[in-house]
């Protein structure tokens, strides 16, 4: 039986096995730079960054979904889900609705008014997926475009 629950530090490193298994299913090469010692630092401190649910199947992580808090000026308190993966032997048993929809649950108890995600154009599985448990196309519907500053891209920004 598939057991869904908030993870703690010592799923990190089981955390950071599957975040590599989802660089693998997106075809990222270098995968993921993050160790279980940051992730671990990052959202167990004084201070957490994120939050997680994890999926056990006995004692083998399966899935995770990770997010964090954020605020719009137009809709006040708000998620956004970082990833939400399940091991491919695992698919197609709800595991993945099971992950989400705790998620879901805790920022709704927080206030929050938006669970926002992105998900990348070629993976036509996850965006029939979210679409049919109700989530809606920014892309498409208020033409949003998704941009991002790495660390260098900061640094030069800073100096110029």
């Amino acid at each position: 039986m598939i057991q869904i629950r908030s993870a703690v530090k010592e799923d990190c490193k089981n955390i950071i096995k599957l975040v590599q298994e989802l660089a693998d299913y997106q075809k990222l090469s270098d995968g993921p730079s993050l160790t279980p010692e940051k992730l671990e630092e990052d959202g167990f401190g004084s201070d957490p960054a994120f939050h997680c649910k994890v999926a056990y199947d006995g004692d083998k992580c399966v899935g995770y979904a990770l997010y964090f808090y954020g605020f719009s000026t137009f809709y006040g308190r708000n998620a956004y889900m970082e990833d939400l993966y399940v091991s491919n032997n695992y698919r197609d048993k709800g595991i993945g609705s099971d992950l989400w929809r705790s998620a879901v649950k805790e920022t709704l108890e927080k206030g929050c008014t938006t669970f926002d995600f992105s998900v990348l154009g070629d993976n036509l599985n996850a965006i029939e997926f979210y679409e049919r448990k109700g989530a809606k196309n920014k892309t498409e519907l208020e033409n949003w475009h998704a941009f991002r500053l790495d660390k260098g891209g900061m640094e030069h920004f800073l100096h110029s």
